[in-house]
């Protein structure tokens, strides 16, 4: 039998780990083990695997040593050094998998015999399930064309990777986002990803909030790899949204230039509203709090009264 280690980061999300945990013992297959790696967890995470290992020896926990970097990518590459499958899945500690997943993967590895693959996902938001396809690399396009496309979606939750491949190319640990593209890209230069058609990830949504993303993360990424990009117009969509979400957050206002400089490289076609957003970033602000705070609600309270 084809064995598997599955690597769990976590920080302070006993909540909702337990889900996870679940997940993986409830598999079909059996040989696995789980790796589940604490980035310095201030919750009841360790009392709470604690009492999982002493349920099933397959479950193994370590804590990320002083000397590393914070962070999921620190302790993604820990759970794969420690690793003893000859693949390593990755699972978020806030998703989980349908009791099918791995049996499913280890029938796909027997046909493909791949060295890594991604898979599709189902996405569970506020109690509602939809299944998300994605879908092979195509021959013209790089990794990143893939990426920022919006017919397609490669998370880390779906990853599964010969254990080899792992003492190469690890994850970067000095990113914030967009790790997993540049892990994807990386992989890719080396590897021949394979598309899984398989939904039995569940990926979890929050509720609707303004979610915090590290742009200089975002930046980094996309500046070290955009010289790859065939199809810049595809770009062009991915930028936009990223200068949309800066132009929304006051602590990232000041990337609204960044971003119009690398739409501008591409040839970015802008609209009235874009280069009022550009030119007055500040009062473009100014106007979506008052549009959030005050007519959002209002609308809202007409519709309801209308209904």
């Amino acid at each position: 039998m084809i064995s598997i280690s599955i690597v769990i980061p976590t920080y302070n999300r006993a909540h909702v780990l337990s889900r996870a945990i679940d997940s993986v013992l409830s598999q079909t297959y059996s040989n696995w083990e789980l790796l589940i790696v604490d980035d310095g967890s201030s919750d009841n995470t360790e009392v709470l695997v604690a009492d999982y290992i002493k349920k099933d020896a397959r479950i193994k926990y370590f804590k990320r040593p002083e000397d590393r970097l914070r962070g999921g990518n620190a302790c993604r590459n820990i759970g794969a050094e420690r690793a003893a499958g000859k693949y390593v899945a990755y699972l978020d500690s806030d998703d989980y998998w349908k009791e099918t997943r791995l049996v499913e993967c280890v029938k796909f590895i027997e046909k493909e015999q791949p060295d890594c693959f991604y898979s599709g996902i189902t996405s569970y938001n506020n109690y509602r399930y939809e299944e998300v396809k994605s879908r092979a690399i195509q021959i013209d396009e790089t990794a990143l064309d893939f990426l920022v496309n919006w017919d397609t979606t490669a998370l880390p939750s779906t990853y599964l990777l010969k254990k080899e491949i792992l003492s190469d190319i690890i994850w970067d640990e000095t990113l914030l986002r967009h790790q997993d593209w540049d892990f994807f890209i990386r992989i890719s230069k080396k590897n021949t990803w394979k598309y899984f058609e398989n939904h039995d990830v569940y990926y979890v949504k929050e509720r609707k909030k303004f979610k915090y993303i590290d742009i200089l993360s975002c930046l980094k990424v996309y500046n070290k790899y955009k010289n790859e990009l065939t199809n810049k117009k595809k770009a062009n969509k991915y930028l936009r949204l990223m200068m949309e979400y800066c132009s929304k957050s006051f602590t990232h206002i000041k990337y609204v230039k960044k971003y119009n400089e690398l739409l501008i490289e591409n040839n970015y076609t802008f609209t009235i509203r874009d280069l009022f957003q550009i030119k007055y970033p500040y009062l473009f602000f100014i106007l979506f709090k008052i549009k959030r705070q005050l007519i959002d609600p209002i609308k809202m309270v007409f519709q309801k009264t209308n209904v």
